[in-house]
């Protein structure tokens, strides 16, 4: 199990402060664009 899924981490800051309002950060929705383009090839 990862850590990041228990308590022994310290919670990510940008967690923190969308609290809820993001479910996805810029940089992970441009990683699945480029996933999903590299899939499409």
């Amino acid at each position: 199990m990862p850590a990041v899924w228990t308590d022994l981490v310290a919670e990510d800051p940008f967690n923190a402060v969308a609290r809820g309002r993001a479910a996805f950060r810029a940089q992970e929705l441009l990683e699945l664009v480029q996933l999903i383009e590299a899939m499409k090839s």
